[in-house]
């Protein structure tokens, strides 16, 4: 298979750190093709399968609650 996709690149300019991304890349062209399958189309669901795009916020709003939290314990003083 890596004759195949190898083919498929450029002669120039391919960087060896790269080989596994672009196998990769051949494979799932080569997949869409097959399947009669719109490559853009399955990358954007690949990637809504992958990608949460909430995530990130929560997880920020997570820490900065948890942050609030330790440090409104620590400035309470009790007044009696």
């Amino acid at each position: 298979m890596w004759r195949h996709a190898k083919a498929s690149l450029s002669q120039y300019c391919r960087k060896k750190r790269f080989y596994g991304g672009y196998l990769a890349k051949f494979m799932f062209l080569k997949r869409c093709k097959i399947l009669k399958l719109d490559p853009l189309k399955e990358f954007f669901i690949y990637t809504g399968n992958l990608y949460n795009p909430l995530g990130a916020i929560e997880q920020e709003y997570i820490v900065d609650d948890q942050a609030s939290d330790e440090s409104d314990s620590d400035s309470e003083v009790e007044y009696c």
